[in-house]
């Protein structure tokens, strides 16, 4: 018990060191759902990666739009199946400048929005001119968070096209529109469960632990479209642990795009009937719906925005400070 409390008042010291100040809780009221260049240590480091264009900025072979959209189901079922290989994505163009995400809560809106909220896509110029255009695009998050207390727990979420998360090493949650990691070159279409009940059915068996979530308030485009939320594989973890993760979210063919991650703690049991879920986040910052509205309408990509539930009472993953180096690998 007493060592129970020492580590409770532990990670409360460590809680307080990464509040969020006003300047910055003010920067996510502005509505950028994909993060800010200033909030680093608050949330998880991400880059937009552009599949069309190579590196260096010239035209990788890989299109936008639904004619190419297999080929690019392809070469993320690559860089999957390489264990999330960052090689595998070294060849593509990647925004030069990182955005930190305290959450990912991204209703639905015009596929435009990404590639504007990420500075690589400008109103005043022609769609044309744009450094990424709305399709075969990538947001890739890293980052180590501190599990807030010890237990059993499994991500719960969805994306337009697609969502997926890496967790300790192991990807626990894949889900939406196509999932790449089923591409098959014989069968392609296999890969894609949106409306094809009998594909997404093999495709829950086939990952441990996965099911069905309905009924979320405000996901019914996804309990119409996906069948649901999909639950993921649960994991354990141990209070103050440091735990690395790694988010992708996708959108490939163009048009519009969405993502929501849940967290759920299941040490007692699952509650697979709930309205509302623990938002992932990694700081005492929850979403904003007016102002994610109002950011959708000043970039000229709103849509008709659901407002997603989630329960105001996350408890917060801490983004976790960077470890101290080994003798043997200071000055690398």
């Amino acid at each position: 018990m007493l060592l129970r409390l020492l580590l409770s008042l532990l990670l409360c010291c460590i809680s307080s060191l990464y509040a969020l100040s006003d300047d910055e809780v003010a920067l996510i009221a502005e509505g950028n759902v994909l993060g800010h260049a200033e909030l680093e240590g608050a949330g998880l480091k991400g880059y937009l990666v552009d599949l069309k264009r190579t590196k260096n900025g010239k035209p990788s072979g890989l299109k936008g739009g639904f004619s190419s959209q297999v080929e690019v189901v392809k070469a993320l079922h690559d860089y999957f199946k390489a264990g999330w290989s960052r090689k595998k994505l070294g060849n593509y163009y990647r925004s030069e400048d990182a955005l930190y995400a305290p959450f990912i809560y991204m209703p639905p809106v015009s596929a435009r929005y990404a590639p504007i909220a990420a500075g690589l896509g400008n109103l005043q110029a022609p769609e044309s001119t744009w450094e990424c255009q709305p399709s075969a695009w990538l947001m890739v998050y890293r980052g180590t968070v501190i599990a807030p207390h010890t237990g059993k727990f499994r991500f719960i979420g969805t994306g337009d096209d697609f969502l997926a998360v890496r967790f300790k090493g192991k990807t626990v949650l894949e889900a939406g529109y196509l999932i790449p990691t089923l591409y098959d070159p014989k069968n392609p279409s296999d890969c894609m469960v949106s409306y094809n009940s009998d594909s997404r059915e093999k495709f829950l068996k086939s990952r441990k632990g996965y099911e069905l979530i309905t009924g979320v308030r405000g996901c019914h485009t996804w309990d119409n479209e996906l069948g649901g939320l999909v639950a993921g594989t649960p994991f354990m973890v141990k209070a103050g642990e440091r735990c690395p993760i790694e988010i992708v979210l996708s959108e490939i063919p163009g048009g519009k795009c969405g993502f929501v991650l849940f967290i759920e703690d299941i040490s007692y049991g699952k509650n697979s009937n709930a309205k509302s879920y623990d938002l992932f986040r990694t700081a005492d910052v929850l979403p904003d719906i007016k102002a994610i509205e109002k950011a959708y309408k000043e970039a000229r990509c709103y849509c008709l925005t659901s407002e997603i539930a989630f329960n105001p009472d996350s408890p917060v993953w801490r983004i976790a400070p960077p470890a101290k180096k080994k003798k043997d690998e200071k000055g690398e």
